[in-house]
């Protein structure tokens, strides 16, 4: 989809502490027992703001179950990522929604996040607690139809340097591991290329639906942009 030269060349360290309080749309891709799961926000632009005004700002968290750097054949990535600090490895053999809860309202503590997408498909329970906590929650369709404008503007913001990507090695990895499937209509979707399970991608699809939510929020104003 994107090549890694396109996504090197976004990418830079980003701290959510120089965002502070600004307007921020979130996305989650749990995973559904004992793999990767990632979550992932879009800061849009901002003209009062110091630094990159102009700019879409986009940093994604990934989780680990610690279970996986032994079973899982993408384990060796894994342990390096851990390693380096580039994920987060959590307790267990399936996924710790408990602790991946709290990092969510960690980062609604510095941000002002408007909303939240996330497949609700085995994410009830999970959602159920993040809505009682307080996080703005929100059901993000999976289907072409509803990914096809933000991977469509994440493309475009890419190719025309408008934004800045958390300079994390397991995420430009998965953005390798992404190829588009279309439909008649020209609608597109990112999925795993070749069709491979191993392929993850989890990282990328938490950020396109954090931007999903901002382009399909009030906020957004499509007079302003040419896709």
């Amino acid at each position: 989809w994107l090549t890694h030269d396109q996504i090197q060349s976004c990418m830079q360290h980003v701290n959510i502490d120089d965002y502070y309080q600004e307007l921020t749309y979130g996305g989650t891709d749990l995973s559904s027992v004992g793999d990767l799961t990632a979550v992932g926000i879009c800061i849009p632009p901002n003209p009062d703001r110091q630094i990159n005004p102009d700019k879409f700002i986009f940093k994604a968290w990934i989780y680990i179950p610690e279970e996986a750097l032994s079973t899982s054949p993408n384990k060796e990535y894994y342990k390096e990522w851990i390693r380096r600090g580039w994920a987060t490895k959590t307790a267990g053999n399936v996924v710790d929604y408990d602790y991946i809860l709290k990092e969510q309202i960690d980062i609604n503590k510095k941000l002002y996040v408007a909303e939240i997408g996330y497949d609700s498909w085995n994410s009830t329970q999970y959602v159920i607690n993040a809505e009682q906590a307080g996080l703005p929650m929100a059901a993000y369709s999976q289907t072409l139809g509803s990914f096809n404008k933000p991977t469509k503007f994440f493309e475009m913001l890419v190719r025309s340097g408008r934004c800045i990507i958390d300079a994390n090695p397991a995420l430009d990895w998965m953005f390798a591991n992404v190829e588009l499937k279309e439909d008649h209509y020209e609608n597109c979707k990112p999925v795993k290329a070749n069709g491979e399970k191993n392929n993850k991608i989890d990282g990328v699809i938490a950020l396109l639906e954090a931007l999903g939510c901002y382009l399909n929020s009030n906020n957004f104003s499509p007079e302003s942009w040419v896709i």
